[in-house]
């Protein structure tokens, strides 16, 4: 690629990059259109001439295409400076993994399709998926699905390795976030801008650590009217601007649209219609995309900040942390560093930046010098950040923002990324647990924002006067956090504020800083004793602690809310309490009573062996927590996993013996919760068993839901006990008429061409309570005679009987699901749903 070409779009933290620059991903949908027998989906070369010129008059620099383009498309792409982002179309729609060859031949095909378009400058990345549906991902299982999805991403990486890579989720399952995904991508149809906002600051804590690309946002004029598609799309543009939202494609182009074999005329999405004459939401889009995203030009009012960073011998760092600060793009803030005694030369950094006052103090802790930093500024915001942290050029804009936007915050915090790892120690250090992060009482409101990235009105700093000095280290922003909200105020999180944190650069150095927390941690107890439980001693949250390392794999159980039968429109994941016996065994009072065991057992064997398994439940513990975390990839490996393992094993001890041992010297005493929660949470054991799979063929349009509906009605016409799903179960029908056995029903629809439908039914199995109790009963009877009597023969015959009762319970079995499957295929005849295989129905092209 020469210097005069286009670069592509690349990730830069929450945001992206076009041709090195900061720049928010102003895109449009393009196609498809009806191209005949050609797969492209493209209009005649002087048809998508005249409207790339005229998207290009819009002001896009990014398409989203869901068809594979032609070469010469993307050299008219290229002619005008855009981007591309092209959409691997594979049956999704589908039972996937139904056929063991489908998947391999999927993977082929998007190899194939990427590498054709490495070399293209235009090109700057791939969807690997759009909207796979809700109940689809149900009937495959989500961790499948997601496993699947990230073997596209690998496959496609692997043949295009600079281009970006995403899944265009949606609401009903917005869980399905592949981990290696290069950004976020959600398809967000809503239409107030209420319910839009909110949805925002939620898909902001779902990305994470991530950009996030709103990949689809649009209003139908069949259905409304021209003025209120423009009065939409002028509030969302606004929103996703304001909330710093890396990315906006919308949908579509034009009303001239082609799929499934067929002309969607009942859908006017685009901007233009079908004669490429422009509706109003066309200029009002206009007006977006030329002006831009800046943050600073929604502000009213520029408030006049004060950046202050504290440091002591932090000059690895502190020249990185000020130059960043210096690119802060904001018309009036002042920068302070306070110098906290340190015995390297912070002068002479601070004196290459001729906008940053310098102010030293004698050694006297964190705290204080946040203090006096504050007393010697001037602005009405203070906005604290650390010497090891680099902020992003809108950094304070969006805190400005967030502030103007609701007025009752008293302080407002962002998110703190490490930049990319430079070796497998860094990799590890940022996957480990306990770096500094927000604790979100709401997707809104905050609990606690970590001190290198926290702002506060100044009148609200005065008013709880400031930081506690006793705080030398640590700790210090968790108590002022605390008391804001005692004091009835309000904290905010600004997703779009995010600062650079360099994490710990050796394992040491990551340990030692544990340590530390775990003596701020004492000092905290001392003053918030209620804050902390009594058995595990570590702080109680109400809110939710974000970990970005891990939130597609939350560290404890989840539920997932999918609505009865599937059909919920916003499916959303809900980790669990984790029981304070799981979180006591990772932690320091286990560890020491295992060793102590241990010990004993040379007097007495069985303490050891009770202390053996003490200390592997705390090592097994420690590598599920690991297995949940991610490395990056680059330095991902055995020996990685091995050292992240041996930091989450040590961390929680090394940080709660700092802790313990600090509060007996402060005789701090927790007060809170004797467990801090569930004691014990035993995990949902059941030995499903998959018992047969039936499908059945529709052509009238109907669906699962019209066979679940018929079914019900039926064993209600026949008396059969059964519940049905509550919106929390992977099933549809339980079917409890038999004593000995229940059977659930799940069920999926594929949607074929027309109103073509394929239902799958399967069907699992599970002995009842009863059928348990009985079977353990009797074999128990057996163990019992044969051992009282004496009589070896007895064991022969007590395995002869237990045989036969379970080859009896077996026969029942069978009968009761065949009966199960025999009603529903007669339900099904009887309303059009005709039973079938696989051969009688080939794969139809592709729905709408």
């Amino acid at each position: 690629m020469t210097s005069s070409q286009p670069q592509a779009w690349k990730a830069d933290g929450k945001f992206l990059q076009l041709n090195g620059e900061h720049s928010w991903m102003r895109g449009i949908t393009y196609g498809p259109f009806d191209s005949g027998r050609a797969p492209h989906g493209l209009p005649s070369p002087d048809q998508y001439q005249r409207d790339l010129d005229q998207i290009r008059e819009l002001g896009a620099n990014t398409l989203r295409l869901t068809r594979s383009p032609t070469q010469e498309f993307l050299a008219a792409c290229e002619e005008r400076e855009f981007q591309t982002l092209i959409g691997l179309n594979w049956e999704n729609f589908v039972d996937f993994f139904h056929d063991p060859a489908m998947p391999k031949r999927i993977l082929r095909s998007a190899r194939r399709i990427v590498s054709e378009f490495s070399d293209a400058p235009s090109v700057s990345g791939y969807f690997v998926g759009n909207e796979v549906n809700a109940q689809m991902v149900r009937w495959l299982g989500r961790d499948q699905v997601k496993n699947f999805l990230e073997a596209m991403i690998d496959a496609g990486r692997s043949c295009h390795p600079g281009a970006l890579f995403a899944y265009a989720s949606y609401p009903t399952t917005e869980y399905l976030m592949p981990d290696n995904a290069d950004f976020v991508a959600y398809n967000v149809y809503l239409e107030t801008r209420k319910d839009f906002a909110r949805y925002l600051r939620r898909l902001q804590h779902l990305a994470g650590n991530r950009p996030l690309v709103i990949s689809e946002f649009g209003l139908n004029t069949r259905h409304h009217s021209n003025e209120q598609q423009r009065e939409v799309l002028d509030w969302a543009c606004e929103e996703m601007a304001q909330q710093g939202v890396a990315g906006t494609i919308l949908f579509t182009y034009t009303d001239e649209w082609f799929t499934g074999g067929r002309d969607m005329s009942e859908w006017k999405f685009g901007l233009v219609d079908s004669q490429r004459q422009p509706k109003p939401a066309f200029h009002a889009v206009q007006n977006h995309f030329r002006k831009g995203a800046a943050p600073l030009s929604f502000l009213n009012y520029v408030p006049k900040i004060s950046v202050i960073v504290c440091t002591f011998n932090g000059v690895r760092t502190l020249n990185d942390c000020l130059r960043w600060i210096a690119r802060v793009d904001y018309p009036d803030f002042e920068v302070l560093v306070v110098d906290d005694g340190s015995t390297e030369n912070v002068k002479a950094i601070v004196e290459k930046f001729s906008r940053v006052r310098y102010i030293k103090q004698k050694h006297a802790g964190l705290s204080a010098a946040r203090n006096l930093g504050a007393n010697k500024a001037n602005g009405e915001i203070l906005a604290y950040t650390d010497d090891d942290c680099m902020p992003d050029r809108d950094w304070l804009a969006h805190l400005a923002l967030a502030f103007q936007r609701d007025p009752e915050l008293a302080a407002v915090g962002g998110p703190n990324l490490p930049p990319p790892a430079e070796n497998v120690i860094q990799a590890c250090v940022i996957a480990a647990p306990g770096a500094p992060t927000q604790v979100m009482l709401s997707d809104n409101d905050a609990e606690h924002i970590p001190g290198c990235n926290l702002s506060v009105r100044r009148s609200d700093f005065e008013a709880i006067k400031g930081f506690e000095e006793c705080y030398d280290v640590a700790g210090d922003d968790v108590d002022f956090c605390w008391r804001l909200q005692i004091r009835g105020k309000r904290i905010g999180f600004a997703a779009a504020a995010f600062v650079w944190h360099y994490r710990r650069f050796t394992a040491k150095a990551y340990l030692k800083q544990q340590v530390g927390y775990g003596r701020a941690e004492a000092l905290l107890m001392k003053r918030h004793s209620k804050r902390f439980s009594l058995l595990s001693g570590g702080a109680r949250w109400f809110g939710t602690i974000y970990q970005p390392d891990v939130m597609s794999h939350p560290d404890g159980p989840v539920r997932l809310y999918q609505g009865v039968f599937g059909n919920a429109l916003f499916q959303s994941i809900y980790p669990e309490a984790v029981s304070c016996l799981t979180a006591l065994v990772g932690g320091f009072p286990w560890a020491l009573l295992a060793l102590v065991l241990l010990g004993a057992g040379f007097v007495y064997f069985p303490f050891f062996l009770i202390g053996l398994v003490m200390t592997t439940t705390t090592a097994w513990n420690a590598w599920k927590r690991t297995s949940r975390r991610r490395i990056d990839p680059r330095f991902d490996s055995r020996r990685a996993r091995a050292m992240l393992w041996l930091m989450t094993l040590i961390q929680p001890i090394a940080r709660g013996a700092t802790r313990s041992l600090h509060s007996a010297k402060l005789m701090a005493v927790p007060r809170g919760a004797i467990f801090g929660g569930t004691l014990l949470r035993f995990p949902r054991i059941a030995f499903w068993k998959k018992v047969g799979q039936i499908a059945v063929w529709n052509e009238e349009g109907k669906n699962r839901d019209d066979l679940l509906a018929k079914i019900v009605k039926e064993l209600d016409l026949h008396s059969w006990k059964h519940r049905l799903d509550d919106g929390w179960r992977d099933w549809d029908i339980e079917v409890l008429q038999n004593l000995w056995w229940r059977v659930r029903i799940t069920t999926v629809t594929e949607y074929h061409k027309g109103k073509n439908r394929l239902t799958r039914i399967r069907l699992a199995s599970h002995m009842t309570r009863a059928n348990a109790v009985i079977s353990v009963a009797i074999l128990a009877g057996i163990i019992a005679t044969a051992w009282y009597l004496q009589w070896r023969a007895m064991w022969i015959f007590g395995s002869g009987i237990y045989f036969l009762w379970w080859l009896l319970l077996e026969v029942k079995h069978q009968a009761f699901v065949s009966r199960t499957i025999r009603l529903i295929l007669t339900v099904g005849e009887a309303n059009g749903f005709d039973p079938t295989t696989e051969e009688k129905n080939p794969m139809p092209d592709r729905p709408a």
